[in-house]
């Protein structure tokens, strides 16, 4: 801004600028603006970006819950009884050849060492047999002691005379014969009437004898070789050649007689 010199003398005009104050809200406009459509941006990008994440993110559980469903359905009995169906079969279709060939190399030997496992078995079972019946019968007589006791007081008292009887003169068979029948009918009272654990010796004895009678029966129907079920067929034929095995393996027996 020019000031005009009032001096009247001759001395020459001076010109003197003024500058002009810039305005102190001319940038506060653009500045405003520039904020505003970054804001503007920045919720669009957001916008777009949640958009695209619920997408996502339905997609997903879709899918998720596709799976599930189709898991569920294979879980279930028939469905996954099909699947290990065809996995089977899948592998015996790739695999059957080799399958097959190993079962040929190997069932002979298993065959073989089958009736030299069961011979060495039997002593065992005969053992473990023996061992029951003695643990039972101790167990009994153990549990019933007291009962056990006083019916062979009562024995000894009403066989006094037949027992002295008997150890005076051990050969007097009268004697040992009264003694003898006497304990016989006690032990079979005694066997008869005291229970442990709801259960007669009695009972015991009469269960192993009628599981022994079914044996006996149907090893003679075997031996008689008629009127044979499937069943009885294929068990006679294996005690056939259980036996033939155990023959041959004993060296002891040659031809069926012992030497």
């Amino acid at each position: 801004m020019e000031t005009p010199n009032n001096n009247q003398d001759n001395t020459p005009a001076v010109r003197v600028y003024e500058a002009t104050p810039a305005s102190a809200t001319s940038g506060e406009p653009i500045a405003e603006r520039f904020v505003q459509k970054e804001l503007t941006d920045a919720r669009k990008s957001f916008r777009v970006t949640q958009i695209v994440a619920s997408v996502l993110a339905l997609g997903t559980m879709m899918y998720t819950g596709f799976i599930a469903s189709e898991l569920n359905k294979t879980l279930e009995p028939t469905a996954a009884a099909n699947v290990a169906t065809g996995l089977i079969a899948t592998q015996v279709d790739e695999q059957g050849p080799q399958i097959a060939a190993e079962i040929r190399q190997r069932i002979p030997k298993l065959i073989e060492e089958v009736p030299d496992y069961a011979i060495k078995q039997l002593p065992q079972y005969r053992t473990a047999l023996e061992s029951q019946v003695e643990n039972d019968m101790s167990r009994y007589f153990t549990s019933s002691s007291k009962e056990l006791g006083a019916s062979f007081d009562e024995l000894l008292e009403d066989n006094k005379a037949s027992i002295s009887q008997m150890l005076k003169d051990g050969k007097d068979a009268e004697a040992t014969k009264l003694v003898g029948d006497a304990m016989e009918k006690e032990m079979l009272e005694y066997a008869g009437t005291v229970q442990i654990n709801g259960e007669t010796l009695s009972t015991k004895l009469d269960g192993a004898y009628t599981s022994l009678t079914q044996v006996d029966k149907r090893m003679a129907k075997l031996a008689a070789n008629k009127n044979l079920t499937p069943q009885e067929k294929k068990a006679r034929r294996a005690i056939g050649i259980l036996s033939r095995t155990i023959d041959a393996a004993n060296p002891a027996v040659t031809g069926g007689k012992t030497i």
